[in-house]
C-alpha cells in the first residue's frame, strides 16, 4: 500500500513513507469512518480530519488539497499523511503526544499554507529547496507581522513538528530541519516573551450576567410551569387575524407583503420563543451555574441529574449532582488526546435552577438520542447535510444561538417594559464580536465571581444562592476539573489589585491607623519594593500567595483592612485551632479586632456613613433612630481615632 522511504512499512508507526495513491488515510489511526461509505486514501483531493474525532459537538473539519499533478504527489500531502500515520522521529519539550489532535493537523495545515505563500512571492521552488538562512528570513517575516506573541510562536512551532514526523524522507521530500525552533529558541526572533498572566477569556459584566440569568431562568420557568408560548402558529395565521380584526380585506391564499409590513408595525410584532431558545437559555444556567466547560454542558446525557434532598438533621441546602465527560487534558498511555473524554469519577454539585434547565432540556430531548444537547431534527445530526458525525451541537453553532437569544429576549424586553441584556458598550454581551456570545466566558466568569466576592460562604450564599458554598465544594480537591486554580488564581490577581491600590494610598501620604497599623504598614512597604511594576505572570501570583501578603483584604463594607493571622481574628466565633483558616470572614468583621487596620479612605468611608445615618434619624421610629444614633457614635469614635493616632509610612 505504501513505498516505505526506508525498509519497512507504515504499519509500524515508526517510518516516514512515500504513500502510494490508494493507502489508507488513517492507516494506524482509531477512526469513525461512517458505514456505507468510501474509505478515505491519500489519493483524496479532501481528507474528513473530522473522522478522527470522536467528540459528538466537532463540526466539519477538512483539509483541502490542490489536484495531484502528474509529476508525483504533492509533497505537502506527503508531509501531512506522516503527521497523521508515522511517530515523530525527533522529539522535543513541547512534544508530548505521538499524534496532534485533528484540530491542530488543521493549524498545522494552515501554517505551511501561509509557508508555501511567502515562499511562492520569494521564488523559493519548493519547502525542499529552503535553505537555512531562508529559515532564518522567514522567521523573520513571522516576528514582523500583526499577530499576537503566540500566534507567532505557534507559526514556527509546527514546523518542528511536520519536520519530526517526516524526517530522513527521499527527495525531492525531504526538507531541512527548521532552525531550532522551539518554545526556548524564538526570542532569537521573537524577542522576550511578555508572559503576562491573564486569562484571555473576559469575565461578564455583573449587570451583564445578571441580565442574563434573569432572562435565561425565565425562559426555562416559563416553558416548564406553561405560561411561556412555545413556537408560533405562523406569521400569516396570526396576520389573518388582525387583519380580519381590522376589517380589511386580504386573499385567503397569499397576504402581501405592505399587508404583512402594516400588520407587524401595528403590533410590535416579535417572533415566539421557541424550543431551541429554551435550549440556549438552559445552556446559560448550566454553565453558569456549575463552571463546565462548553463541550461538557454540550455532552451531557438525560440521566445526568441526581437529587440528593438534605436529611432530617442536616442544615445545607438541597444538593443537585450532575454527572458528565471530561475532555480538556484526557490523554491515552501514549499520550495522545481521547477526543471522546472521559466519564469524570466525581460528579458536578449545583443548584436548583440548573437542576430545573437539566429537566427543561429532557422535556425536549430527542427520543432516540441520549444527548440533551443532541441536534434538533435527525437529518441534521450523524451523516446528515452538515458533513459531520456529531450527535450534538457545535461549539460555534451554540455562540451564534445564544446571541440570537439575547437579540430576541432583548425584543420582548423592550415591548414589555422589562430589562434587556446588554449589548454595546464594555458591558456588551458579545463582547468583541456583533452577534455571538462566547461560551467560555460564563465558567470564567463564575470564577472571577467567587474570587471578587467579599465575605466567603455566607455572603456567597446570600448573593448566589449558595452558588459558591456548593460549587466549591463540590469542586474540592477535584484537581481534573481545573475549576479551583482558576478561581485561586483570579482571588490572587484580586489581592494584588487590591495591594496595588493601598500601597499607592499610603505613598501618596495618607495615614495609617488601628491595631494592625504597623503590620499593615509594612506589608504595603514590603509589596511596594518586591512587586510593584512587576508583571502578573502566573509565577509571582504564587510568590505573593506564599509571602503572607495575600493575606491583607480590603473590607469595604466594613470600611477598614483585614491583616489577617487566623489565631488572633475575632471573625471565626468557634476559635477553632485545630483548623487552618486560609481566610477572615469579612461578612463577620468585629470592632476590636487585633487585624484591623485603616487609611484615610476607610476614615472617610466611615465619616460618610455616620452623616448619612445621624439624617435618617429624623424619620425613623424611636427604636431605629436609637440603633442609627449608636452606631453613628461608634463610627465618629473611630474617625477620631484615626485622626488622633494615625501616621504616615
Amino acid at each position: 500500500m505504501t513505498a516505505p522511504a526506508v525498509p519497512e512499512t507504515v504499519v509500524d508507526n515508526q517510518t516516514p513513507v512515500v504513500p502510494l495513491p490508494d493507502s489508507p488515510l488513517f492507516a494506524n489511526r482509531r477512526h469513525r469512518t461512517p458505514e456505507g461509505t468510501a474509505t478515505p486514501v491519500f489519493a483524496d483531493n479532501v481528507w474528513p480530519l473530522r473522522n478522527l474525532c470522536f467528540a459528538e459537538h466537532q463540526g466539519s473539519l477538512n483539509l483541502t488539497f490542490a489536484r495531484t499533478n502528474a509529476e508525483g504527489p504533492d509533497p505537502v500531502k506527503v508531509y501531512f499523511y506522516n503527521v497523521l500515520n508515522t511517530e515523530p522521529q525527533r522529539r522535543t519539550a513541547q512534544m508530548k503526544t505521538r499524534f496532534p489532535a485533528p484540530g491542530s493537523v488543521a493549524a498545522m495545515y494552515y501554517a505551511v499554507q501561509r509557508l508555501q505563500t511567502w515562499i511562492g512571492k520569494n521564488n523559493i521552488a519548493s519547502i525542499a529547496a529552503l535553505t537555512e538562512n531562508d529559515w532564518n528570513n522567514y522567521a523573520e517575516h513571522i516576528a514582523s507581522t500583526e499577530a499576537t506573541y503566540g500566534y507567532k510562536v505557534s507559526q514556527l512551532l509546527y514546523f518542528s513538528r511536520v519536520w519530526a514526523h517526516n524526517v530522513d524522507l527521499p527527495s525531492p521530500y525531504a526538507f531541512r530541519m527548521p532552525p531550532r525552533f522551539s518554545a526556548t529558541k524564538l526570542t532569537r526572533w521573537l524577542g522576550p516573551a511578555p508572559f503576562q498572566y491573564e486569562n484571555r477569556t473576559e469575565p461578564f459584566h455583573p449587570d451583564t450576567i445578571s441580565a442574563l440569568i434573569v432572562a435565561a431562568l425565565g425562559v426555562i420557568d416559563g416553558y416548564l410551569d406553561g405560561t411561556l408560548a412555545i413556537g408560533s402558529r405562523g406569521i400569516k395565521a396570526e396576520a389573518r387575524q388582525w387583519l380580519r380584526d381590522q376589517g380589511e380585506p386580504f386573499q385567503r391564499a397569499a397576504i402581501t407583503a405592505e399587508q404583512l409590513h402594516r400588520w407587524k408595525q401595528a403590533t410590535a410584532w416579535v417572533r415566539r420563543f421557541d424550543k431551541g431558545d429554551v435550549r440556549s437559555a438552559a445552556f446559560i444556567v448550566i454553565a453558569y451555574f456549575t463552571g463546565m466547560r462548553p463541550q461538557e454542558v454540550l455532552h451531557l446525557e438525560r440521566d445526568c441529574l441526581t437529587r440528593t434532598p438534605a436529611g432530617p438533621n442536616d442544615s445545607r441546602a438541597y444538593e443537585y449532582t450532575i454527572r458528565g465527560r471530561a475532555f480538556k487534558g484526557q490523554r491515552d498511555e501514549h499520550g495522545d488526546q481521547i477526543s471522546e473524554g472521559v466519564v469524570r469519577m466525581q460528579p458536578w454539585v449545583t443548584i436548583e435552577p440548573a437542576a430545573r434547565a437539566v429537566e427543561a432540556l429532557k422535556r425536549l430531548a430527542r427520543p432516540d438520542s441520549p444527548y440533551l444537547f443532541a441536534t434538533l431534527y435527525k437529518d441534521m445530526s450523524p451523516n446528515g447535510m452538515r458533513g459531520r458525525h456529531g450527535e450534538v451541537v457545535t461549539g460555534k453553532d451554540v455562540g451564534e444561538r445564544l446571541g440570537d437569544f439575547v437579540n430576541l429576549w432583548n425584543s420582548h424586553a423592550e415591548r414589555d417594559g422589562r430589562k434587556v441584556v446588554p449589548t454595546d458598550g464594555e458591558r456588551s454581551v458579545f463582547g468583541t464580536s456583533k452577534s455571538r456570545v462566547a461560551a467560555a466566558r460564563f465558567r470564567r466568569t463564575l470564577a472571577y465571581h467567587i474570587a471578587n466576592s467579599p465575605g466567603g460562604e455566607i455572603a456567597l450564599g446570600i448573593q448566589y444562592g449558595h452558588v459558591k458554598s456548593v460549587i466549591t465544594l463540590g469542586y474540592a480537591g477535584r484537581a481534573e476539573s481545573g475549576f479551583p486554580d482558576r478561581v485561586e488564581l483570579d482571588a490572587l490577581l484580586a489581592r494584588w489589585d487590591d495591594l496595588a491600590a493601598l500601597t499607592d494610598e499610603l505613598q501618596s501620604g495618607s495615614r495609617v491607623s488601628g491595631p494592625a497599623a504597623g503590620r499593615f504598614r509594612d506589608a504595603l512597604n514590603d509589596f511596594a519594593s518586591q512587586y510593584a511594576g512587576q508583571v502578573q505572570t502566573e509565577a509571582t501570583l504564587r510568590r505573593l500567595q506564599r509571602s503572607g501578603l495575600a493575606l491583607v483584604h480590603d473590607n469595604p463594607d466594613a470600611h477598614n483592612v483585614c491583616a489577617y493571622v487566623a489565631a488572633t481574628a475575632l471573625c471565626h466565633p468557634d476559635r477553632d485551632t485545630s483548623t487552618a483558616r486560609t481566610t477572615p470572614d469579612l461578612t463577620n468583621c468585629q470592632r476590636g479586632c487585633p487585624n484591623i487596620a485603616l487609611l484615610d479612605s476607610h476614615a472617610e468611608d466611615k465619616a460618610r456613613q455616620r452623616d448619612r445615618l445621624i439624617a435618617e434619624i429624623e424619620s425613623l421610629p424611636l427604636p431605629l433612630a436609637d440603633r442609627n444614633k449608636q452606631i453613628a457614635d461608634q463610627l465618629d469614635r473611630e474617625v477620631l481615632r484615626h485622626e488622633q493616632n494615625g501616621f504616615s509610612k
